[in-house]
């Protein structure tokens, strides 16, 4: 019974890993891998590392029949073969930090490091865009999330950088005014003299969100698939040690 058990504990873990619920976001991989503010990867890894050399020592120790032990390793390994895939993949967020200010006037500053890393991984098709934390176009306002993609998308795909502008369900919508009409201003900062921003805006209206008259869970984000090129956007004065900023402001009216 022990050792059915046993089996049973390892099989759950091989399940979580093979479908992601240790994924510190609660988002789905058709969002974003990225959103990477609340990760805690060492813990995770050091914990199940730790699972994984338990179990393997208790299959050691038991004397039941050839087909249980037989059952027990196969599961383990199975497990050594997920650990690894999560290792490979924690080792590849570790390298890649995204931090976000948010100003109280409806402004908020993406600092989005290892560009490089991220537009290889957009290349290869994993990881197409970065999400921000949602944020809100002022006090008991909007609520809005950003998004980037490294290495462009649409008819901007591995030619331009594109920055979309969503906006989502939040806790004051009953208390606003639908359709939003709302102006908003993307800037890929110029890091060097301050000056030389990559600037763009639109107007944010009811014809973007057609007849609804309030928000769904997810809506259709808003922006430019070709914001800037990728060929300006990858050197000085925007891309700075690997890192770019990238600033939004949102003006209701």
């Amino acid at each position: 019974m022990v050792f059915q058990l046993n089996v049973s504990i390892v099989s759950v873990l091989v399940a979580l890993l093979s479908t992601g619920s240790f994924s510190c976001n609660n988002k789905s991989e058709e969002t974003s891998d990225f959103d990477l503010t609340m990760i805690n990867s060492g813990g995770i890894k050091q914990g199940l590392l730790n699972i994984a050399d338990a179990l393997e020592k208790m299959a050691e120790d038991i004397t039941q029949n050839d087909s249980t032990k037989d059952a027990m390793n196969k599961t383990i390994n199975e497990l050594k073969l997920k650990l690894n895939e999560l290792d490979n993949r924690l080792n590849t967020l570790e390298k890649i930090a995204i931090t976000e200010a948010v100003i109280p006037n409806g402004e908020v500053i993406m600092k989005i490091q290892n560009f490089s890393l991220l537009q290889n991984e957009a290349k290869l098709g994993k990881n197409k865009f970065i999400l921000s934390r949602p944020f809100f176009s002022h006090k008991f306002g909007y609520k809005m999330e950003l998004q980037v993609y490294p290495n462009g998308d649409g008819n901007g795909k591995n030619t331009h950088l594109s920055i979309f502008l969503a906006i989502i369900k939040g806790p004051y919508d009953d208390s606003l005014t639908w359709p939003i009409n709302c102006y908003v201003s993307l800037k890929v900062l110029d890091q060097v003299q301050g000056i030389n921003h990559i600037r763009k805006e639109f107007k944010y209206d009811d014809g973007h969100m057609g007849d609804r008259m309030k928000p769904a869970e997810k809506n259709d984000a808003f922006g430019y698939p070709r914001y800037a090129i990728l060929s300006d956007v990858k050197n000085p004065p925007f891309l700075v040690n690997d890192t770019i900023y990238v600033k939004t402001k949102v003006i209701t009216f």
